[in-house]
């Protein structure tokens, strides 16, 4: 009996532990879905959380990342996005408007950085999930950073990741309620 312990479930126990290890974020983000659903609340706002990501809240703040599939990945993550509210947020269409302008002008001159290129304003969504968006590819680390006043102006917004996963902060703001 002892040898059958040592040769065979002493081995096969060590390599689901090890294939647990090596697939610890994918598996973590699994259970966060499998506890969570697929959104989170915060500051009063249901923000959606797409598959292969996960959330969390750290007081007003929502931070929702998306982990590589195993631990031997370059990059510990694809994307890192967060969400808080505006302090003061318009009240009115034209206190919006300027919002957005005020926004753009202060990303171009302070946050557009010479190390990549910057396009925007961009407006994407309507209606409750309108957001005005500035786009920056990053170059030397082949990323893309989005800033954004998003949910009429009445939160922040902010993607940095993987360009290829730029539309799924699109989608968690089109998505959020």
């Amino acid at each position: 009996m002892r040898f059958v312990v040592r040769k065979l479930i002493v081995p096969t126990c060590g390599f689901f532990v090890f294939l647990a290890i090596s697939f610890a974020p994918i598996l973590l983000t699994t259970w966060w879905h499998l506890t969570h659903g697929n959104s989170i609340q915060c500051a009063s706002k249901s923000i959606y959380v797409p598959l292969r990501w996960r959330a969390k809240t750290e007081g007003r703040k929502a931070y929702i990342s998306k982990l590589s599939w195993t631990v031997f990945s370059k990059s510990p993550a694809a994307g890192l996005i967060s969400f808080w509210p505006v302090e003061s947020p318009p009240k009115t269409e034209a206190e919006k408007d300027l919002f957005y302008r005020s926004f753009a002008s202060t990303y171009w001159t302070y946050l557009a950085s010479g190390g990549g290129e910057t396009i925007g304003p961009l407006h994407k969504g309507s209606g409750a999930n309108e957001a005005v968006c500035m786009e920056t590819t990053i170059r030397k680390d082949k990323w893309m950073s989005s800033s954004c006043l998003v949910f009429r102006g009445s939160w922040n917004g902010s993607f940095l990741g993987d360009p290829k996963e730029l539309g799924t902060f699109y989608e968690i703001i089109n998505n959020s309620k």
